[in-house]
């Protein structure tokens, strides 16, 4: 038994390709997809702009939550006892200008690590805390309709 069959599509590698659109070897860009032509070549790049709405930023943010998370528990818990020690230095006004920035990068490293361990469940709760607010608006809006159309029925 084959797994192919007869009425699929095959590439036909003996014909000529065009590529740039001028008679050229060069395929040319898919034509549902808008393209950036880069200088000097003629090869047009597809711009691929248009499916990447906010992934970066996701990659990014998952990027450095893994990376914080493999952060040591006795790393972590040496940042908590030098922010401590760097805060009362700052409430005393004994600190210098090197420990404050110390302190914001400390504060930084901390944030970024509790972002790793939490992160995750508090933008799932926002999500589900957004979803019921959208929700309550939908239930206003539909009282609102209710409370017309009765107020339009008893003046008729």
């Amino acid at each position: 038994m084959s797994t192919s069959s007869a009425a699929q599509r095959e590439f036909d590698f003996t014909a000529p390709m065009d590529l740039r659109g001028d008679g050229g070897d060069v395929p040319s860009a898919p034509r549902n997809v808008s393209t950036s032509e880069n200088s000097g070549t003629g090869f047009r790049a597809p711009n691929f702009s248009q499916f990447s709405s906010g992934v970066e930023a996701d990659a990014a943010r998952r990027a450095g939550r893994i990376n914080a998370r493999s952060t040591p528990e006795h790393e972590y818990r040496k940042l908590l006892i030098d922010r401590q020690t760097l805060l009362d230095k700052k409430f005393d006004g004994t600190i210098s200008r090197q420990e404050s920035n110390r302190l914001e990068y400390i504060r930084w490293s901390l944030d970024r690590i509790e972002d790793a361990r939490h992160g995750h469940s508090l933008e799932m709760l926002e999500s589900a805390i957004a979803r019921y607010e959208n929700f309550a608006e939908e239930i206003d809006g539909l009282r609102k309709q209710l409370g017309a159309a009765k107020s339009g029925s008893r003046r008729k």
